[in-house]
């Protein structure tokens, strides 16, 4: 793994993000969760079909989790990449800061280490509400009792473990929303047939913007995060954004792992019911994304702008058009293309296939 992609990965989205879940007033609780993610080889869901005038593009959708166990075994999709002239991969945005100095990324990995762990000899006890640590320590118990030292990590630590265990015990696999190589179980099947098709058109509609970081800019970081972690407003941020991991683990999970294994079985009514979709970019998930408002992170970016926070919203309109833009002209000039999209945008009443279908292309559903 190379310094510049660790230290990005470490460093991804270093200013504030918006918060990416979402909570249901009426979902299932925790102790009633009777769906269990199935395991074995499965065709996966029903491609969508945009038409025109002969011209087609079959689109896969993707959810927002996967049964990591399973086998995409999808002989249907192999056949149509294979007759396709163009492959057009999920509009996705990526913005994070980068170091190539073996030097500073030693430093990002101490600064990371020292940020995710909490100082002395304080626990999570000491620093979430008694309400939240409660909760927090039911699910605990149920999925992880063994684990002591995520006691010991900062909320944002904390936060990471308990996503990692609670998705290893439930075989669930999550789409990472930054990287279109997420997820591997379809990406790396894909990718093997479009190689596969040496005739095949390769069109990419990501948007990222990456910032080299400099010796300066990191000490100004680590000096300000030190400032910022011991406020008060901080803190309680980071445990009201822990809060909504804890609600979105404690009743939402249900109602996913139904999602995941309707995106195997091929189960179209599951897979549209309106579950609130769960992303892992989330502030409470990085302990660097520390919110702009307050006052040194003000101070830092007037003294080091180039840590700014791009516009994600408006890379996302442009990816999303660019995607948009891309499939358009594929069905002007193939005869069969493939994409993948995110379901959202396959099913929201203005979602990029609805765009399409406005636009006069015919859109209907194929399982065969």
């Amino acid at each position: 793994m190379s310094t510049e992609f660790r230290a990005a990965v470490l460093l991804l989205a270093v200013l504030p993000q918006a918060s990416a879940f979402a909570q249901s007033n009426n979902a299932e609780p925790l102790e009633t969760l009777a769906e269990v993610v199935v395991v074995g080889s499965f065709p996966g869901p029903p491609l969508w079909k945009v038409s025109k005038d002969g011209h087609a593009l079959w689109i896969l959708p993707l959810v927002d989790m996967y049964p990591k166990k399973m086998q995409w075994e999808s002989a249907r999709v192999e056949k149509l990449i294979g007759e396709s002239q163009e492959y057009i991969s999920r509009p996705v945005v990526a913005s994070g800061i980068y170091t190539s100095n073996p030097l500073l990324l030693v430093w990002v990995l101490s600064l990371y280490n020292t940020m995710v762990h909490l100082p002395g000899e304080k626990t999570l006890a000491d620093v979430l509400p008694p309400d939240v640590y409660q909760r927090f320590r039911a699910v605990k118990s149920r999925y992880f009792p063994r684990n002591s030292g995520i006691e010991k990590l900062a909320v944002s630590g904390a936060a990471r473990a308990m996503q990692k265990e609670i998705l290893q015990q439930e075989n669930l696999e999550s789409l990472n929303m930054t990287s279109a190589n997420s997820p591997l179980l379809i990406t790396e099947q894909t990718d093997k047939w479009v190689k596969g098709n040496k005739a095949i058109r390769r069109t990419k509609t990501g948007v990222g913007l990456n910032h080299k970081l400099t010796a300066r800019e990191l000490k100004a970081l680590a000096a300000t995060m030190k400032v910022v972690a011991a406020t008060p407003a901080f803190v309680d941020a980071e445990a009201a954004c822990f809060e909504k991991i804890l609600a979105y683990f404690e009743n939402d999970l249900g109602p996913v792992k139904r999602r995941a294994n309707a995106w195997a079985r091929g189960r179209i009514d599951d897979l549209v019911n309106p579950t609130p979709l769960y992303s892992v970019r989330n502030a409470c998930i990085n302990p660097f994304s520390a919110n702009a408002d307050f006052p040194e992170m003000k101070k830092l970016l007037e003294n080091e702008p180039g840590l700014a926070a791009p516009d994600l919203v408006e890379l996302g309109r442009k990816s999303r058009q660019q995607w948009l833009d891309a499939a358009e002209a594929a069905l002007s000039r193939n005869t069969t293309t493939f994409a993948l999209l995110f379901v959202n945008d396959v099913l929201d009443k203005d979602g990029l296939v609805a765009q399409l279908e406005s636009k006069g292309y015919k859109v209907e559903i194929s399982a065969e």
